[in-house]
């Protein structure tokens, strides 16, 4: 028994041939179609799906608490160490051993100080006692610069002295300029009475500039 079909649709029938894809029309010839066409056959998954586990077993809850206890019992010793006091002989054992290296280290920079700038004994001997000249350390350099300052500043002194010594021995040496003097005659005996107290002062002060030079403190 035919099916109705509807106005302006062909009729198509598919024979129960061997061949797929052989389709019979009313209206138009037969056609062949490929069967790739008509129907995808699925390709076959090489990769097997992994298995899933959808209950747990005994064993697999017995291992799951026994590590929920062992972090449980980790965590509690935590906290019990965190709120346990501290011990009095920890403390001073802490403070003995950081004093001991704190010591340790002042004398490794006392040594490399003695090593660098020299000790304050060793600034006069360049010689020890085998014979071999020490190290100029900076301690000595220094020493030294200082005993060459004060060499110099003595020299500088004699020489300011000798100096200022010659200047007055050549001021006694010549004759002073003489100024315009009036007559005696004419003069009145006031100004000759001070003109010679002048003359006195000036041979005063210039025996006491000699007698200073002669004598220095």
């Amino acid at each position: 028994m035919e099916e109705p079909r509807s106005a302006g649709t062909p009729l198509r029938t598919r024979r129960n041939d061997p061949n797929r894809g052989v389709f019979v029309s009313q209206n138009s010839s037969v056609t062949e179609a490929p069967s790739d066409e008509v129907e995808a056959e699925p390709e076959p998954d090489d990769e097997p799906e992994p298995a899933r586990v959808t209950q747990l077993t005994e064993a697999h809850r017995n291992a799951i608490r026994a590590i929920r206890k062992i972090k449980y019992f980790v965590a509690r010793r935590k906290f019990q160490q965190a709120r346990k006091p501290y011990d009095v002989r920890d403390v001073i054992e802490q403070y003995s051993q950081g004093h001991l290296n704190m010591m340790v280290r002042i004398k490794e920079l006392q040594r490399r100080l003695d090593q660098t700038l020299g000790k304050p004994g060793s600034y006069l001997a360049g010689i020890d006692r085998v014979g071999n000249v020490k190290p100029m350390t900076v301690g000595a350099r220094l020493y030294r610069v200082e005993q060459q300052l004060s060499v110099m500043d003595k020299k500088l002194d004699q020489l300011t002295h000798a100096i200022n010594s010659m200047t007055l021995q050549q001021k006694m040496i010549l004759p002073p300029v003489q100024s315009y003097q009036p007559h005696p005659l004419h003069a009145h005996p006031m100004v000759q009475q001070q003109q010679q107290q002048h003359q006195q002062q000036q041979q005063q002060q210039q025996q006491q500039q000699l007698h200073h030079l002669q004598h220095p403190l």
